[in-house]
């Protein structure tokens, strides 16, 4: 079994949103209320991918984790949408049920890690869902700091994790 990690390319996005699709409806329905869930649709989670993918911006970062030729993973990265914290968001970090616990997540987020270094990025976030235990543990193996804020939002709450690309010795 051979895993890569490499960036999405347009003909990537059924596949994509196909993993979004089902993570949203099988995962995260076990968090959110229903009326976060049903929009997400086949449709608009295809359609999403397809905006992104054309998008061409230097700024946001799109990897995929393939096992073989097939797409398992996504990993998204770009400004942040809440400029309450850091100016770089990790967006979305998703793996299909099938090829979890693969280590598709850590190798997908490693080589974020590299992006963000050449980039001169020390420093971002991401929203998780509080009640999501599992990813919260493997954001914590990851080096996650969860601060003291949470996000409130329609029908569930998020905490933020902060990461550093370099050592805190060297920030200050």
């Amino acid at each position: 079994m051979s895993i890569s990690i490499k960036p999405l390319s347009k003909s990537d996005a059924a596949a994509a949103a196909e993993i979004l699709y089902n993570t949203w409806q099988n995962h995260f329905a076990l968090y959110m209320p229903n009326e976060n869930i049903e929009p997400m649709t086949r449709e608009a989670c295809q359609q999403g991918w397809e905006k992104i993918l054309a998008k061409g911006d230097d700024r946001i970062l799109i990897l995929g984790a393939f096992v073989g030729e097939e797409l398992a993973g996504t990993l998204l990265l770009g400004p942040a949408r809440e400029k309450d914290c850091f100016e770089t968001e990790l967006w979305s970090m998703l793996i299909s049920s099938r090829h979890r616990r693969l280590g598709l997540g850590a190798k997908l987020f490693n080589e974020s890690q590299k992006w963000l270094k050449e980039a001169g990025i020390s420093h971002f976030y991401l929203n998780c869902i509080d009640l999501n235990e599992s990813a919260r543990r493997f954001y914590d193996k990851l080096g996650g700091e969860c601060l003291p804020l949470v996000r409130v939002r329609k029908g569930y709450n998020e905490v933020v994790y902060a990461f550093s690309t370099v050592p805190v010795a060297q920030i200050y």
